[in-house]
């Protein structure tokens, strides 16, 4: 009889939160998966890596403009609009 045991990412949440917390992620990522493509917006703390995530944005961004990924960089802004009021990605600037 072999035991395994599930490990999953690190928290000080109580277990009903942090089992909501999983669901969301898992959520996240099936719609992700079902459409193909990325999602309007990201909630980036519902990746398990959320820097990995970033630095792969950028390396994506850098090769499809054909320049140096040390070239670029993030500026986040805080908006007070409603997620579910997004309807298009942001710009590239």
């Amino acid at each position: 009889l072999a035991i395994h045991f599930l490990q999953a990412y690190p928290s000080m949440k109580q277990l009903g939160a942090w089992t909501r917390d999983l669901v969301h992620r898992v959520e996240q990522l099936a719609k992700w998966a079902e459409t193909t493509h990325p999602p309007i917006i990201f909630w980036i703390s519902g990746f398990t890596f959320p820097t990995g995530f970033l630095t792969a944005v950028l390396q994506l961004a850098a090769r499809k403009n054909t320049i140096s990924v040390d070239s670029l960089s993030w500026e986040f802004i805080v908006s007070v609009v409603d997620d579910n009021n997004l309807l298009e990605p942001p710009k590239v600037q």
